[in-house]
Order: structure tokens, then C-alpha cells, then sequence
């Protein structure tokens, strides 16, 4: 099978799972009958940023909540703080080539905001193991501690959670089967003031950024 086969029968295995009903996600092709859901996406963050043959692959947590999803008809909306602030700091990357996810891969019944359900990621980890497999990004960016854990998870992969997140960022990349795998502070507002800062999370992006062109000569 190709990418683009693989990847289709990815998503349509997505849009007819319903193991997070009961623990507060919708799936978003349950969301007005699939009204929002009929592309070929993973989720709607991967509508923005879809590269299959990305160099980069950067997983978020989750999307966000129903509300949101139908009113910006399943579409991402760049123009939020969390998205603009991700776009500066993809700027600071050598390659412009991305493959953007979740974690968890639902809707939020609820509100947007909140801690991440320890159940939503066990429950989407072959999912994410599985885009891993089709893109075979270079390098993996986790934002934030749980979705860092989150792909360690899916790759079966070690983790140490007693381990403070600032430290792990400090550590920098992991390395597994050729791809590194990089954890950062989230864009959004606990991300940036968690990480001192704007300025502080652009330094560290092109950091990485330098790390990658120095692992390509």
C-alpha cells in the first residue's frame, strides 16, 4: 500500500471509533452527522499542516471542544494565539515540511480547556503510532510533558514520569530508529509562562532548528 492508501484507511478507521464516548470525547464524525468530518484528515489540526511526507512531524494534545468544532465547520483556526505563536515558532525550523496532530484524536464534549485524560491517550495510541509509521518523520516535536509521554507510549518507548519536564527539555532529543524525538513547552498561555517565556520557547526552537541542520551534514 502506498502512503496516501495507508493513510486513508487510517482516517476511516478514526471516524468509526468510539472508544472515548464514554469518557467524555465525540468523535468528530458523530458531530452533525459528519457534517465537518468528510475529508480525508486525521483531525482538523492535520487539515492546516497534512504533509505525508513531512520531515517534521509535531503532535499537540487535543483539539478542542464541540463548540468550537462547529463554528469553525471542522477547519483549524489559525488565527488563534496558540496557533500564531506555533507558526512563529515553526518559522525558527530549517525544513517548512510538517505533519501536524494529537494526542487524542476527539472532540471534547465540554469545555476546550483542561488536563488531558490519561484514557484519551492510551485509547488513540495506536493512531499515533500508526501516522508515525506512515510519515516516518526526521523529527518529532511533542508539546508538553503528556503528549511527550503520549509517543514515547505509542513507540513503546521508556519514560521516567518522577522526572520534572524542564529537565526532559533540557535533556533534549531522544533518539529512535533514526528520528529524534524532541519535547517542548506547549504554545499555548501555561506553556509559554511555564517556560519563561516567549523569547525563551523561540530560543529553544531554533536550537532544534540548528540540531537538525547540523544532523544533515
Amino acid at each position: 500500500m502506498t502512503k496516501e492508501e495507508q493513510y486513508k484507511s487510517l482516517v476511516e478507521d478514526r471516524k468509526g471509533c468510539e472508544k472515548c464516548i464514554k469518557c467524555g470525547l465525540i468523535n468528530p464524525s458523530q458531530i452533525e452527522d459528519g457534517e465537518y468530518d468528510k475529508g480525508q484528515f486525521i483531525g482538523p489540526w492535520t487539515r492546516w499542516q497534512g504533509n505525508l511526507n513531512a520531515d517534521i512531524m509535531i503532535v499537540g494534545q487535543d483539539w478542542g471542544s464541540q463548540a468550537e468544532f462547529k463554528k469553525m465547520k471542522g477547519e483549524d483556526n489559525k488565527e488563534n494565539p496558540t496557533n500564531k505563536f506555533l507558526s512563529e515558532l515553526m518559522k525558527e525550523l530549517p525544513s517548512q515540511s510538517f505533519f501536524l496532530t494529537n494526542a487524542a484524536l476527539c472532540i471534547r464534549k465540554g469545555k476546550a480547556q483542561g488536563g488531558l485524560n490519561e484514557e484519551w491517550l492510551f485509547n488513540c495510541r495506536s493512531y499515533l503510532k500508526e501516522q508515525i509509521d506512515i510519515i516516518k518523520p526526521k523529527v518529532i516535536i511533542a508539546l508538553g510533558q503528556k503528549t511527550f509521554y503520549a509517543v514515547l507510549g505509542a513507540l513503546e518507548l521508556e519514560r521516567n514520569a518522577s522526572i520534572k519536564f524542564q529537565k526532559l527539555v533540557d535533556e533534549g532529543a531522544r533518539t529512535h530508529e533514526g528520528m529524534q524525538i524532541l519535547p517542548v513547552f506547549h504554545p499555548g498561555g501555561l506553556g509559554i509562562r511555564n517556560s519563561g517565556g516567549k523569547d525563551a520557547q523561540k530560543a529553544l526552537w531554533r536550537e532544534i532548528g540548528n540540531q537538525i541542520l547540523t544532523s544533515q551534514t
